[in-house]
């Protein structure tokens, strides 16, 4: 007689948090330690870099489908920018420590590129902005 297969068991990754922002309600400041990134579910989020000086920059609008705040969860470092909801917005929010499980499961040379990648990315906008000032 056939065993019948076990029941599958359920994922106990936990769910992500989902957050819900006002009209010019700031997400993240520029500066911040960063503890999540965010999936744009519904709104608009625009991005700034700058803001505590005299001549701040919107370098993105972001909108369904977004991502933000994902470099602060792989290289430690402060946020490079401040993100406003520009309209009611919601959005899911990934764990600094749920995302760092998720990485883990990756292959070590994965990883690496992944951080490589960060790192350029913050060089270019940081050059950026020092040649916009």
């Amino acid at each position: 007689m056939a065993k019948s297969p076990e029941p599958q068991k359920k994922s106990k990754r936990p769910s992500f948090k989902r957050e819900t922002y006002r009209a010019d309600e700031t997400i993240f400041d520029e500066g911040d330690r960063g503890e999540y990134a965010y999936l744009v579910k519904e709104g608009r989020v625009e991005i700034r870099v700058g803001s505590r000086g005299d001549n701040p920059q919107i370098i993105a609008v972001l909108k369904k489908g977004d991502i933000l705040g994902e470099m602060a969860l792989l290289d430690d470092r402060p946020r490079m920018a401040t993100a406003i909801a520009k309209e009611p917005t919601k959005l899911v929010a990934i764990s600094k420590k749920e995302f760092s499980s998720r990485l883990t499961d990756l292959d070590p040379s994965m990883r690496r590129v992944i951080t490589v990648l960060v790192q350029r990315v913050r060089d270019v906008t940081e050059e950026f902005m020092r040649g916009k000032n």
